[in-house]
C-alpha cells in the first residue's frame, strides 16, 4: 500500500502514529530514508516518545541502539550513514538483530545493507520550505 502525508510538523506527526501503516509490529524492517537533516532521527524520537521512559539519540556512532516497547517487543534504531559495506553490518551482529523475527528495526541510511534485506516498510521524509515540516510517503510491502 501507499500513503502519503503532506506538510506534516512533529505534532502531527505524533498523532500519525496511531494511523495503520505506522503501527508496527515484530519483524517488521523500516527503512527510512531521506536526505541529511530530513528528519529520519526525529521520526524515531516521535515514535517512542511515548512508549519508552528514555531518552532517544541518534546511534550515529554506535550504528545501533536498544529498546524495549511495552509488551517487551525489542526496537533496535539503526544509523547506518558509517557503515561502509554490508560485511561492517555483519560485524556489528545487525543480520542476526534483523533476522530476529521478535525485534522491529528502523533503519536510517538502509541503502547500505539493501542487496542482502528487505523493508516491510519503506518511508521517505523530504523537507520542505519550512524548516519545521515534511511530507512523508509510505510503502508498506
Amino acid at each position: 500500500m501507499h500513503y502519503f502525508f503532506e506538510w506534516v510538523d512533529q505534532a502531527r506527526l505524533h498523532t500519525l502514529f496511531s494511523a495503520p501503516p505506522f503501527l508496527f509490529v515484530p519483524w517488521d524492517r523500516v527503512w527510512l530514508s531521506g536526505d541529511l537533516g530530513s528528519g529520519k532521527t526525529t521520526f524515531v524520537q516521535t515514535f517512542l516518545r511515548d512508549k519508552i521512559p528514555d531518552t532517544v539519540r541518534s546511534p550515529t556512532y554506535t550504528y545501533y541502539s536498544r529498546y524495549i516497547l511495552p509488551g517487551n517487543i525489542p526496537l533496535y534504531h539503526f544509523d547506518l550513514y558509517r557503515i561502509e559495506d554490508e560485511s561492517t553490518f555483519s560485524l556489528i551482529w545487525g543480520e542476526e538483530i534483523l533476522d530476529d523475527p521478535a525485534n522491529i528495526c528502523l533503519i536510517e541510511w538502509p541503502e547500505r545493507i539493501a542487496s542482502r534485506f528487505q523493508p516491510t516498510h519503506a518511508i521517505s521524509l523530504v523537507k520542505r520550505d519550512d524548516p519545521e515540516l515534511r511530507d512523508i510517503t509510505v510503502e508498506t510491502f
